[in-house]
């Protein structure tokens, strides 16, 4: 096929099957993870953290679609990078 000579298509391809893999397998593990790292967290309680990562993740999807027709796109791809390595760091430091 034409499309599949086209390297940009195919990697990106690549990178999105890569990335939703990651998820899965970040996603999967995180009920697991909260229960050995919070203590008494039982497993319907992680799931209630999952459930809200999962709609945060959504809502932040839905406001940057927004926000590009406001903010330069590698702006705002700052912006989140910026506020994730915050989260991470947070999370690290409590």
């Amino acid at each position: 096929l034409k499309l599949w000579q086209n390297r940009g298509l195919v990697h990106g391809v690549l990178a999105q099957f890569f990335y939703v893999g990651a998820q899965v397998c970040v996603w999967s593990y995180l009920i697991r993870l909260a229960q050995a790292n919070i203590p008494g967290m039982k497993e319907q309680q992680a799931a209630d953290l999952l459930l809200v990562s999962l709609v945060l993740f959504v809502a932040g999807r839905f406001v940057a679609t927004v926000l590009m027709k406001f903010v330069d796109e590698r702006l705002l791809l700052l912006l989140y990078a910026a506020s994730a390595a915050a989260c991470c760091a947070i999370a690290a430091l409590f």
